[in-house]
């Protein structure tokens, strides 16, 4: 959402052999990736409302925006930034993403090894 030459570089890094990207802000509906989809491997979705401010809260209506993109797209992959932690993880993996970005959930913990493995140990198939 920082800029408005979507299709300029769009088509330059497709013209290269580069796999585009998505970024979305919390507030920006999903409808605005449709044009794009066809176009990018990746769409991160922004899941804070506040850029920029690390240990951030979740906000929860991340969640049907994860859904409303996977309806658009099976393929795409999705990831979540922004205040993601042990209680919403899973949510969001079965929700449809398939990356989630987690920074103080880990760094901020008492044991940082054994949330690295909370994490890894999610299991979002069941």
């Amino acid at each position: 959402e920082a800029t408005t030459e979507h299709e300029y570089i769009f088509d330059k890094l497709n013209k290269s052999g580069i796999d585009a990207g998505l970024v979305l802000n919390m507030e920006t509906p999903i409808d605005v990736a449709r044009k794009f989809i066809d176009r990018v491997g990746g769409v991160m979705l922004m899941s804070i409302d506040a850029l920029g401010s690390y240990g951030a809260e979740f906000n929860p209506l991340v969640l049907e925006k994860i859904r409303d993109l996977r309806s658009l797209s099976a393929s795409v992959k999705i990831g979540i930034d922004g205040g993601v932690n042990l209680r919403n993880a899973k949510d969001l993996l079965d929700a449809g993403a398939d990356n989630l970005v987690v920074g103080s959930a880990i760094l901020r913990s008492n044991d940082v090894g054994l949330a690295i493995k909370d994490f890894n140990a999610i299991n979002h198939n069941g």
